[in-house]
């Protein structure tokens, strides 16, 4: 399975001060269920942005 990442969720999971729990938490399942994840390539430019 794939699962499509939202923009916000991964800047949240990425940023300087951390992940909230829930965030966290739903990367924990998807691990656990062995899924895929995928970002877009936009997001992967706003990261850098923040960076």
């Amino acid at each position: 399975m794939i699962a499509l990442l939202d923009t916000n969720i991964v800047i949240h999971r990425e940023g300087i001060k951390g992940a909230s729990q829930d965030i966290g938490l739903l990367f924990k399942w998807l691990d656990r269920c062995h899924y895929r994840k995928c970002v877009h390539t936009i997001t992967i430019e706003e990261i850098k942005k923040k960076s």
